[in-house]
């Protein structure tokens, strides 16, 4: 496949899929500024930033001439995709993601403060006992509902650009078949998109990526 050079690169996927693992790596690779939507939206003590407040700071962010922003935010997808020159779907099993969100759970209650959002970062950092997610039952119903609920509402709300690249990054741990039968899943919709291991993705765009488990 040829090298893609976008300017504009919007990592999505549920959950625990390997999106903000991904994003690193593609920022590594490409030199774009990278761009956390936890750390933009939750504030201290993992407070919410209001509606209207949410989307200006994506628009602030999606306005910029280059940049990577990771994270789903499934309601305003549009905003930043409509700035994308390509879309990255990261394409992971569930029991996958629920294994990863609940390894990263254990590593904040552990001390490992990297996975927080920002501000939630600093405050852990000065020594103020956080939560490590804002609530975990919502967080597994939400990567256990995901393939079925969000995935197509995932898709439908990248291709609001048309003009945008779409990849899938596929990771491991699907039965044989999976990336055959996604294709013809976005055939039978009429999706344009690029289908492809996960490990392809980095070396599309000019590096390698990290292993995840």
């Amino acid at each position: 496949m040829t090298p893609v050079t976008p300017s504009r690169l919007l990592v999505l996927g549920c959950p625990g899929s390997g999106k903000t693992t991904l994003a690193r790596t593609l920022a590594a690779c490409t030199g774009l500024p990278l761009h956390h939507l936890d750390d933009a939206y939750w504030g201290e003590d993992w407070a919410r930033l209001g509606s209207a407040q949410w989307l200006l700071r994506q628009r602030e962010l999606a306005a910029g001439p280059a940049w990577i922003i990771e994270g789903n935010y499934l309601d305003s997808i549009p905003v930043r995709a409509d700035r994308a020159d390509a879309v990255v779907l990261v394409d992971a099993p569930t029991h996958r993601c629920l294994y990863r969100a609940v390894a990263r759970v254990a590593r904040i209650r552990r001390g490992g403060y990297a996975a927080l959002p920002e501000r939630v970062r600093a405050q852990a950092a000065a020594g103020i006992k956080v939560r490590a997610t804002k609530d975990f039952g919502a967080l597994v119903r939400k990567i256990l509902r995901f393939r079925r609920r969000d995935w197509w509402s995932v898709m439908a709300a990248a291709r609001t650009n048309p003009s945008c690249a779409l990849f899938v990054a596929v990771g491991r741990g699907f039965l044989p078949g999976h990336r055959a039968a996604l294709r013809r899943g976005l055939r039978a919709r009429g999706i344009a998109a690029s289908v492809l291991p996960l490990a392809a993705v980095a070396p599309l765009f000019g590096g390698a990526l990290e292993r995840t488990r």
